[in-house]
């Protein structure tokens, strides 16, 4: 792959399988395909798609957003996850489990 010219890349669409351990997988190649090598995919500007290995569905944007993220300095990875992580809010009295307060 490292030795291929990067108009080779390009013609190709990479299909990757995203396994439940977190690996990706080409289906194409046969072989697990590590975050970096996709990244230098990206840069040459070789498209992929990809899905979940048990429900089929589409990650693609999903796996883009990791590629992205890999690139980013240390210090603003560590800052974007602290920015974007979601607190759970605890049901507020009166209410069921759900957060709907009941109906009488």
């Amino acid at each position: 792959m490292a030795d291929e010219p990067a108009g080779d890349r390009r013609a190709r669409l990479r299909r990757l399988r995203l396994r439940a351990d977190g690996q990706l997988y080409d289906l194409d190649e046969h072989r697990c395909v590590g975050l970096e090598e996709l990244c230098d995919d990206v840069r040459f500007g070789r498209s992929f798609r990809a899905w979940r290995q048990h429900t089929g569905a589409p990650c693609t944007n999903e796996v883009l957003v990791a590629v992205l993220r890999m690139t980013l300095p240390r210090d603003v990875r560590t800052a974007s996850e602290a920015a974007f992580r979601v607190p759970e809010q605890e049901p507020q009295a009166g209410s069921d489990r759900a957060g709907r307060t009941p109906r009488g």
